[in-house]
């Protein structure tokens, strides 16, 4: 069963077995002090050679900031769009209410007058 211990290296309360606030492993629950200790025999591990990287296509930094410029671009244009659309409803709707509140106004005076 895991439970919260602290981790030896900050102090922090730990559940499992890594620090999360400075990402040390810690040891199983199940070990001892003289099992942590003991130094283990260093493994040899052979890395396959690999074949030499292919060249990758270069970019030019130009084209590369123009794109940059051309989709802030877009955006600004898009951005412009939703802000015309947006003031546009906005004057409907005031237009709206305006004219049904006038025609409420004036069937409340017709009302009054009789």
């Amino acid at each position: 069963m895991r439970k919260y211990r602290l981790c030896p290296k900050c102090g922090h309360s730990v559940f499992g077995g890594r620090c999360k606030w400075c990402n040390y492993v810690l040891p199983p629950e199940n070990t001892t002090a003289a099992e942590e200790a003991e130094p283990q025999e260093p493994q040899v591990i052979e890395v396959p050679q690999q074949a030499p990287p292919v060249p990758a296509a270069r970019v030019e930094p130009e084209a590369a900031a123009k794109s940059n410029q051309m989709v802030v671009m877009d955006a600004q244009q898009k951005a412009r769009r939703i802000l015309y659309t947006a003031e546009q409803n906005a004057r409907e709707l005031a237009n709206k209410t305006r004219l049904e509140s006038d025609a409420r106004a004036a069937e409340i005076i017709a009302s009054a007058q009789q």
